[in-house]
């Protein structure tokens, strides 16, 4: 039986999966299960879910059930339940949606550049790799993750359109990645993870932040800056003021072009192709 072989972009604001057959995305809000007494429907991807014996509400659903504003676990590391959790609601939804086999899978996700270390990568792969018993909206599912690859964000998003010389400014919900490239390589001296994003900051914030902190790791004005993530399009302009060559970056996926929110995901089903075939 042949393996699934997936890219999983497990964001605190939309969870995007790349694989052989397809994309998927969803709001992965995640909140505890409460009873409810009038059961409205807020979104396709409303879920209430087990996963591994833990229950709650997922999806749309959860943005207005919850009692917290917000309910992302941001930070440098997604080394944590709620990743296992956006993973396998993830798997779980590829396969309803294109109706393949979750018995082999192969997957790769991404951490923080900061936070990927061998210790945070360790403790990632452990919440994954193995067989979960998963339940949503009364439908049962068992997961096998046979293999398992962690990623830097940004570094994924190289993948989806490399280019030999360039910097990746992967700007997420809860932090921005700053990646340096030169001749297909991650330079590590100008590249750091910063702890703030378009869910935690305004985007003026945002974007100051990013440039200023960009500078001092020694970006200059006229690189190549490459933008991704669900808001790259809205603080383009603001970036360009400054980083004058930056665009877009567009993933190619199947020979064509994606919205920008899916570079990471598309950069992990490049390398999950290329490493678990």
């Amino acid at each position: 039986m042949s393996k699934l072989i997936l890219g999983i972009d497990a964001g605190n604001y939309e969870g995007k999966t790349v694989g052989a057959q397809g994309v998927d995305v969803w709001k992965t809000n995640i909140s505890g299960l409460t009873e409810r007494k009038v059961a409205e429907v807020f979104g396709e991807d409303d879920m209430e879910f087990s996963v591994n014996g833990r229950a709650g509400l997922a999806g749309t659903i959860a943005k207005y059930e919850s009692r917290r504003k917000s309910n992302g676990m941001y930070g440098q590391s997604k080394a944590h339940w709620q990743t296992e959790v956006r993973v396998l609601l993830s798997v779980y939804r590829y396969a309803m949606k294109y109706g393949v086999n979750t018995s082999r899978v192969s997957l790769v996700t991404g951490q923080p550049y900061v936070g990927h270390t061998e210790a945070e990568k360790g403790v990632l792969k452990a919440l994954l790799q193995r067989t979960h018993e998963v339940s949503v909206n009364g439908n049962r599912m068992s997961i096998t993750i046979e293999e398992v690859g962690v990623a830097p964000e940004g570094v994924g998003a190289f993948f989806s359109q490399p280019a030999q010389t360039c910097k990746v400014l992967d700007i997420g919900s809860g932090t921005v990645n700053a990646i340096s490239f030169e001749d297909y390589r991650v330079t590590n001296y100008n590249s750091d993870t910063f702890n703030y994003g378009t869910e935690v900051a305004s985007a003026n914030e945002v974007v100051d932040g990013a440039i200023q902190d960009t500078v001092a790791l020694g970006w200059n004005t006229q690189d190549k800056v490459y933008v991704c993530g669900g808001s790259a399009a809205q603080l383009l302009p603001e970036i360009k003021r400054f980083y004058i060559n930056a665009e877009l970056l567009a993933p190619v996926y199947r020979g064509e072009q994606l919205a920008t929110k899916y570079a990471n995901a598309v950069g992990f089903y490049t390398l999950a192709n290329g490493s678990f075939r």
